[in-house]
């Protein structure tokens, strides 16, 4: 009996399924506050030189007094018509009257809008301003490494075990960044946190996918996406009310230990995954455990038959090369990856400052992600993956495209502000939506043996896109001018393009079984795949 065919007779999404999804889900979520806690402890905080010997000196001007010893101390620059405090250099009078520029060496931070923050206490300024992006480089250097090294662990020893370990590393890392004082220690720790985020998401994602049946499959692995966003959503919230940034990520790393705890105690490994590995005992008592829960029963033949259609030996990835099928989709695929996550940054680099509060520019960029899922949900299984993929990439590349029209117009981007705004937003939704087909694409594409390995590999080309934004992004300081300032976007709306069309070289997934075995997904074909009278049957019964 074939794994599938078995979830129709016990519940491809019942009571015991989304019980199980939700709390991973939950779990999941977490990711979504350290990837994105970045832009509240290590913001671009408003700061200038503290007046030399004046110990109760602070950024918000006291009295007239306080603003004649800034004046007479501190450089001024006129920007955008209004009056900027030199953030790095104050004036040094000689005994003989003359004044120089000199380079300060303590700072006032603006207090009023992040609290406390990384940069203020370890004064991540002006010479040093770069040490707050390489923090960030380094904990995308750590999801990257995550996904590589834990992608295939996952394969050998399960999903359960290896998101137990993973979110525990993010909790204890997460906690012990928040009361790191060594700057270099924090990098360590953020680098660790890195790699607990990736291990306890993929696999996460694979488990759930794994555990539904045919039909629920698009919603179950689109939904994780949506997860993640509200994690952005809640961080955000949280950052609002808590202002210290030690207490902050204290807050967001303790849920950690709780789903830790719950993932050894309470959830059940894949028994698609535990088939694989020849575990079938254990797999039978969850397979038992899950039909009670959806109040059905297994078949008589699960009993008189072993479960067909899942490969029972490990398998290690380095194997893909033998398939040239495997080859072609793994390059199409990383290619994919690597388009959608650099459109994405670029994108956000590239649409204007929406202006005003920082916590609500936060909370709209994560609010507009969860209409993306939506439509994900509802034109997956109706357009399928191939033609929704190409869809959506379109639209974040032609975005882009059309983002160059008004610079190219006019030297004066404000008088665009708005269609500059409202092209993002557009461009955001689409490639958000690609972010969401290309993960259950993917999953689709390739065998149980392979899945959670080749995922690894496409998660890092997608954190290779999101190191190379920024320096696409940075050619318009190369080159100058609005045409400077367009070449970016032009390049990101080709890439995405060009990605959405290649694409259509693979099969189509919609309505197939997940391949087990690498002999499966060879066998996929480009053709709509019909489904076999005794699965309609069955599909109409389970309904």
């Amino acid at each position: 009996m074939q794994f599938d065919t078995l979830l129709t007779h016990i519940g491809q999404f019942g009571t015991f399924q989304k019980l199980v999804i939700l709390w991973i889900y939950l779990g999941g979520s977490l990711d979504g506050y350290h990837y994105g806690i970045s832009v509240f402890i290590l913001p671009d905080h408003k700061h200038r030189c503290a007046i030399p010997g004046m110990k109760d000196d602070t950024y918000k001007v006291q009295g007239d007094d306080h603003l004649a010893a800034i004046n007479a101390t501190i450089p001024q620059h006129m920007k955008h018509d209004e009056i900027y405090y030199d953030r790095c250099h104050i004036y040094n009078e000689s005994s003989n009257g003359n004044r120089s520029l000199v380079s300060c060496d303590s700072w006032v931070f603006d207090t009023s809008i992040f609290g406390t923050s990384v940069v203020e206490e370890m004064t991540l300024v002006c010479e040093d301003s770069m040490l707050k992006s390489h923090s960030v480089l380094l904990f995308f250097t750590g999801v990257m490494i995550g996904v590589i090294s834990l992608g295939n662990l996952s394969d050998l020893i399960g999903r359960r075990t290896v998101m137990a370990y993973s979110i525990l590393l993010q909790g204890v890392a997460g906690i012990a960044s928040a009361w790191a004082t060594n700057y270099y220690i924090f990098c360590i720790l953020r680098f660790l946190t890195g790699i607990g985020c990736s291990g306890s998401y993929i696999p996460t994602f694979i488990l759930a996918t794994e555990m539904v049946g045919l039909k629920y499959r698009t919603a179950v692995g689109i939904v994780e996406q949506a997860f993640f966003s509200m994690g952005f959503i809640v961080l955000c919230g949280l950052a609002y009310v808590i202002h210290d940034w030690r207490i902050l990520m204290t807050v967001i790393s303790i849920p950690s230990f709780i789903f830790s705890a719950s993932y050894f105690l309470i959830i059940p490994e894949s028994p698609r995954w535990l088939i694989s590995a020849g575990r079938d005992e254990e797999a039978d008592v969850i397979l038992k455990r899950m039909a009670r829960m959806n109040k059905k029963e297994l078949p008589r033949e699960y009993f008189e038959e072993k479960i067909g259609g899942v490969e029972r030996k490990k398998t290690q990835f380095w194997k893909i090369c033998l398939s040239s099928t495997l080859v072609v989709r793994t390059l199409i695929m990383s290619f994919n990856w690597i388009a959608v996550s650099t459109v994405y940054f670029g994108l956000a680099l590239n649409s204007g400052d929406l202006g005003g509060s920082v916590y609500v520019n936060f909370l709209v960029g994560a609010v507009v992600e969860l209409p993306a899922y939506a439509i994900c949900i509802v034109l997956l299984d109706r357009m399928g993956r191939k033609k929704l993929h190409a869809l959506v990439m379109t639209i974040g590349g032609l975005s882009c495209l059309a983002t160059m029209i008004p610079i190219l117009m006019s030297n004066h981007e404000t008088g665009y502000r708005w269609i500059i705004l409202i092209l993002a937003m557009i461009g955001k939704l689409g490639i958000t939506s690609a972010f969401g087909v290309v993960y259950l694409y993917s999953c689709e594409l390739f065998p149980t043996v392979l899945r959670n390995s080749a995922m690894g590999m496409f998660s890092t080309c997608g954190r290779i896109g999101a190191v190379l934004a920024p320096y696409i992004a940075d050619l318009g300081h190369f080159i100058g001018g609005n045409i400077g300032r367009a070449l970016p976007l032009l390049l990101f709306g080709l890439t995405a393009i060009v990605a959405g069309a290649l694409s259509q070289i693979l099969p189509e997934t919609k309505g197939r079984k997940l391949p087990d075995t690498i002999k499966d997904a060879e066998k996929m074909s480009r053709k709509k795949p019909k489904p076999q009278a005794q699965e309609l049957t069955l599909m109409r019964v389970q309904s």
